[in-house]
């Protein structure tokens, strides 16, 4: 699902920093795909994800294998 490069990111470490900070914002409600394009090979999607505790946005890129590789989440 994910590309080497981006697999190769998620140390245990780096998965707790993002357990830690995302957690409190409880359940996912909804998620909506606001934008797509094609950007330097790679397939740009943006998401807007909805929990409990807000609301972050999600900006994406895919390889043309269909494979994440890139993305950042944003508090809105």
């Amino acid at each position: 699902m994910m590309s080497e490069g981006l697999s190769g990111h998620f140390s245990d470490q780096v998965v707790a920093d993002f357990a830690a900070s995302l957690k409190p914002m409880g359940e996912v409600e909804n998620i909506v795909e606001t934008r797509s394009d094609r950007r330097g090979g790679l397939v740009y999607r943006f998401f807007r994800i909805k929990t409990a505790g807000g609301t972050v946005r999600v900006p994406t890129y895919f390889t043309p294998d269909g494979k994440l590789d890139q993305f950042i989440v944003y508090p809105r």
